[in-house]
């Protein structure tokens, strides 16, 4: 492992490939589990940490604290009273952020596929259209869900101040908002103009993104930075990560196949004051996993 890591370079996650490919010869001809073992895992997990920590990380397209704090406020909340314009904006950003999906993957979601746990009172599971293919999906894999808790079972159902960022109340907001203009159409995110029967394309998934993001920064009457919506499935795991969620559990919420893949392209480098004004904000749901302090 001395050679690979100091001589040819590699990263903790080829190395784990690496040991994995040999323990399936060895495992079978000594009748244990090279995975298992202590050391060994000790010190990819050690090389694993070192590849965060070198990774030359760039600052966030644009500041999230901003964003969730806009959406505490009008034109979203009350959320009863808000326009089906800004319940539709506010359910595909804090979704996009809950999943850390692809925008292509929420532009799928299916509305015949959400089923929420415990009669609406728990989790909700989300599915995706039959025949869609994610991007870094291959041939053979299992399809694609998500599953997101809801701040209900968290902060008690009578807290209405802390769930108004919980993505499961705005969802089922947001579907009984839109069942009058629906008329059959699958995919979850429609159209908010009750005239076009047509499907979305994904482009307005990034739109309306793109449009919460202008709003806020509007709001708090400061410049309007690029708005990348890209830029939340980075920023859902980079805050997953200051919350104490695991490597594994983040790139496995992100159907990464590997964490070099986030150290290199998806993690941020963000400040002590946007971890701690984050958490301030109180539970939140991202990348698949409740952030809390």
């Amino acid at each position: 492992m001395s050679h690979l890591r100091d001589n040819r370079k590699l990263s903790g996650g080829t190395i784990a490939n690496y040991v994995s490919g040999i323990a399936t010869v060895r495992d079978i001809v000594t009748n244990t589990s090279l995975a298992k073992e202590p050391v060994l895992r000790g010190i990819i997990k050690g090389f694993k940490q070192q590849d965060l920590k070198r990774s030359k990380l760039r600052p966030p397209a644009w500041d999230l604290n901003i964003v969730l704090r806009s959406l505490t406020k009008a034109p979203y909340e009350p959320l009863g009273e808000a326009s089906l314009q800004h319940v539709t904006w506010k359910t595909v950003f804090l979704l996009s952020f809950a999943t850390a999906a692809r925008v292509s993957e929420v532009h799928a979601l299916d509305i015949s596929r959400i089923r929420f746990d415990r009669g609406d009172v728990g989790a909700v599971r989300l599915g995706l259209l039959m025949g869609f293919v994610a991007k870094n999906q291959k041939y053979g894999q299992a399809e694609r869900d998500f599953k997101i808790k809801s701040l209900k079972e968290i902060v008690g159902p009578n807290d209405v101040e802390d769930r108004s960022l919980c993505p499961v109340r705005a969802l089922k907001h947001y579907i009984k908002a839109s069942q009058k203009i629906r008329k059959g159409r699958q995919r979850l995110f429609i159209s908010v103009n009750p005239k076009r029967e047509v499907d979305i394309t994904r482009n307005s998934i990034s739109m309306w993104i793109r449009a919460v993001i202008n709003l806020a920064y509007r709001l708090a009457e400061v410049p309007v930075p690029g708005s990348n919506p890209h830029e939340i499935r980075a920023l859902a795991a980079t805050f997953a990560l200051h919350s104490n969620i695991s490597v594994n559990r983040i790139v496995k919420g992100c159907f990464w196949s590997s964490d070099s893949i986030f150290a290199n392209h998806y993690l941020r480098d963000v400040s002590d004051e946007d971890v701690e004004g984050i958490h301030r904000l109180g539970p939140l749901i991202a990348a698949q996993a409740v952030l809390k302090l």
